[in-house]
């Protein structure tokens, strides 16, 4: 991983705009996505909950230079389909990806682009 570091401020009124438009569409499929599972599971759902842990996960990213990150909505269908109700199927199924690109990711590499 990167050290954490301060993102560059000099960068801030170009892409100030691209923020903006990244934060509402994220935000928009992340609440989307909450509300769909609601409705189908029965349960509520906090708008500010989900919007601050998704702008503090994001902010501490950026100092990281992770990508912004929102809902996978074929992701969440599929752990729905096979039966996934807690947080470890999300932890078995990350797990299950490292292993592909650390471990299977370097088969892959002689495959034409």
């Amino acid at each position: 991983l990167p050290l954490p570091a301060m993102p560059s401020v000099e960068l801030l009124p170009e892409i100030m705009v691209d923020c903006f438009v990244i934060t509402m569409v994220s935000y928009s499929i992340s609440m989307s996505m909450a509300l769909i599972f609601a409705q189908k599971m029965n349960y509520e759902v906090d708008a500010n909950q989900e919007l601050m842990a998704q702008g503090l996960g994001n902010l501490t990213g950026s100092f990281f230079s992770c990508m912004p990150f929102t809902a996978s909505l074929s992701r969440s269908l599929v752990q729905t389909a096979v039966g996934g109700k807690t947080q470890l199927a999300s932890l078995v199924s990350c797990f299950l990806l490292l292993f592909v690109l650390l471990w299977l990711g370097p088969f892959l590499e002689p495959l034409p682009r």
